[in-house]
């Protein structure tokens, strides 16, 4: 269970499939529904903070993975994750229960910009809901591989904030897991 908590907290890596902003045909347009009611610079954030949240899922399966908590991974933490303390120590306890995981491709059905705000001096508040599939990760302990956990899909919401220099932070990761959600790929 414990994994699972760093799985809340600290997300995972996804397939790797970096989300790029599609471009209007002169037909007709294949952006996606969440673009319609917002704004460049309002999309602009979201696609940025996909990306990031992407990249942040990627670096800590990699911890996650090895299952040591490192320098390097401590170092990350604090600069990406505002609530940086209770991943660490979710990798901490991890480590010494000789826990890892590893994610497969589609293990995160969606990531759906839900929320996004943007300052004129570059601030941006972007909450994104995500559909997580728990039947594609594989849970070891001290290499044996643990039964999965009986648990439908479900939604992770996650708060990321940049700021006027544009550094991005993940602000908070929450899930609802009586909140079942569609495995398609949007």
């Amino acid at each position: 269970m414990l994994l699972l908590a760093v799985f809340l907290l600290g997300g995972c890596s996804d397939s790797g499939d970096s989300p790029e902003r599609p471009t209007a045909s002169p037909v007709e347009s294949s952006a996606p529904a969440w673009e319609s009611d917002l704004t460049d610079d309002q999309i602009d954030a979201a696609y940025e903070a996909i990306d990031f949240l992407h990249a942040y899922d990627s670096k800590i399966e990699g911890f996650v993975e090895v299952g040591t908590a490192t320098p390097e991974a401590l170092e990350y933490l604090q600069d990406s994750h505002a609530v940086w303390t209770l991943v660490w120590e979710g990798l901490q306890a991890n480590e010494a229960e000789g826990r890892t995981s590893v994610k497969e491709p589609g293990w995160d059905a969606s990531t759906t910009p839900t929320e996004v705000t943007v300052q004129p001096d570059g601030y941006a508040l972007v909450t994104i809901t995500r559909c997580l599939d728990p039947s594609k990760t594989k849970d070891y302990v001290n290499g044996v591989e643990q039964a999965p956990p009986k648990v439908p899909s479900y939604e992770q919401y996650v708060g990321l904030q940049r700021d006027a220099k544009g550094r991005w932070l993940i602000s908070g990761i929450s899930a609802d897991v009586e909140a079942s959600c569609e495995l398609s790929a949007e």
